[in-house]
């Protein structure tokens, strides 16, 4: 009987480093797991881009992207600059905020420099964090734009009391198409009445914001842009 109290008791004094040592490694794993989970929720890219280019169309630079996905995304911003040094912010475009599916965006900036534009996308996160896309690189010659830009439309801004707006052209507008879209590319139904070298553009739905009015004739092509107040 006192070989197996003193065994029990050599027993006992071991038993007790180990204990402590398994439950050490149930906490240093349950802190790894949850290391490990918190990691991949906080690398989780805010927005995967798809495809970013520029192009020329009449008098004003066309600006696309496309995301895959967006993660807490809450805003785009514009940016040009003609030395990669100076950045100048054009318009900030809504992000879809969590999205698993595709986003289409567009901008037209229609008061490009004349030479070399360079175009890049902030992307601005819920929490303020941002990141950039590549650069892009267009070459504008306003000596190279067709007489069909110069239009003028009124009133701009629209007023939330005014139905239509007027687009005058110097040259007729009979056999252009004219498209109203909004930031996103969409296209606005309207009413476009043309007459010559007047055309009046009633949006049946008017929703405050910033928008494009699209004319195309031929080959050429131009966009200008409107307030809708």
């Amino acid at each position: 009987m006192q070989v197996f109290n003193n065994n029990l008791k050599h027993f006992v004094k071991m038993y007790q480093p180990m204990k402590k040592s398994i439950l050490s490694g149930v906490l240093l794993t349950m802190i790894c797991l949850s290391t490990s989970v918190f990691a991949n929720i906080s690398n989780e890219l805010p927005v995967k881009f798809l495809r970013f280019y520029v192009n020329v169309e009449g008098d004003n630079v066309r600006i696309r992207w496309t995301t895959d996905s967006e993660y807490d995304n809450d805003f785009f911003t514009v940016e040009r600059s003609v030395d990669m040094v100076n950045w100048e912010n054009l318009e900030n475009v809504p992000g879809a905020g969590t999205s698993p599916g595709a986003g289409e965006y567009e901008y037209y900036d229609t008061e490009p420099k004349q030479g070399v534009n360079y175009y890049r996308i902030r992307q601005t996160d819920l929490n303020q964090a941002f990141d950039f896309t590549h650069i892009e690189k267009i070459e504008f010659d306003y000596d190279m734009v067709n007489d069909i830009a110069d239009v003028a439309i009124a009133p701009n801004p629209l007023p939330g009391s005014t139905d239509s707006f007027i687009v005058n052209g110097e040259k007729s507008l009979l056999g252009a198409t004219i498209k109203l879209i909004d930031i996103t590319g969409k296209e606005i139904r309207s009413q476009i009445d043309v007459n010559d070298t007047e055309a009046r553009v009633t949006p049946f739905q008017k929703i405050p914001g910033l928008y494009f009015l699209t004319i195309q004739k031929g080959k050429h092509s131009i966009v200008k842009k409107i307030k809708i107040e």
